[in-house]
């Protein structure tokens, strides 16, 4: 069985992200591509991983289960740890285990997006300008 829940633990500060995958060999992996090119989607996890380096970071798996039951047990490991540490000793960004899909951003979050979006295309722009210049 390669399916489970997996934990992904920083040393230094004990913080930690929990997930779960059908694939757990090809997600530790598609985590660690992620976070060595600096491209990871969850960018509190990518600060710490930049801030502290890869060798503090542990990869562990919790439980290898079915995949019927990957659900489950990924919000059961997400309420008991949070329930112990605490909300803010956890990276995952949402509450419910499972797929972001559907998800829906308040509109300041939308025009927090759309500003970062313009000001990183704008410095793309300017520094690709400023290259052909020199």
């Amino acid at each position: 069985m390669n399916s489970g829940i997996y934990i992904i633990r920083n040393l230094h500060r004990g913080k930690v992200y929990i997930g779960s995958s059908i694939n757990l060999h090809k997600r530790f992996y598609q985590h660690r591509y992620e976070l060595n090119k600096n491209t990871h989607s969850n960018r509190h996890l990518q600060k710490s991983w930049n801030k502290y380096g890869a060798d503090v970071f542990e990869f562990k798996v919790l439980v290898y289960c079915n995949i019927d039951d990957l659900l489950y047990y990924e919000q059961r490991a997400m309420d008991i740890y949070r329930n112990a540490k605490g909300w803010g000793m956890l990276y995952n960004s949402n509450p419910t285990a499972g797929s972001p899909l559907g998800h829906r951003h308040t509109p300041e979050a939308k025009a927090k997006m759309s500003a970062s979006r313009k000001e990183k295309l704008l410095g793309t722009k300017e520094s690709s300008i400023r290259r052909k210049l020199s």
